[in-house]
């Protein structure tokens, strides 16, 4: 079993939805999941299971996930 802690802490450059102006928001989280190696599916979203052959992980979405969930709705 591997836990990762992800941590987001910096600023995402976008457009205001009011005014259309540049503008920086500043981003600050943390994520956990829990990696198993198995061959079973888990309902549980924190829970990823790997197969035990995988000798690498993908980690590009849950930190594309954890980016855009700090992200409000409507930048203003």
């Amino acid at each position: 079993m591997l836990i990762a802690l992800f941590a987001v802490n910096g600023s995402v450059s976008t457009t205001c939805d009011r005014c259309d102006t540049p503008m920086n928001l500043n981003v600050q989280g943390e994520y956990r999941l829990i990696y198993k190696f198995g061959t079973e599916d888990e309902e549980d979203e924190n829970l990823v299971v790997i197969h035990p052959d995988s000798y690498q992980i993908d980690v590009t979405f849950p930190i594309y996930e954890l980016i855009t969930s700090l992200l409000p709705l409507r930048a203003t």
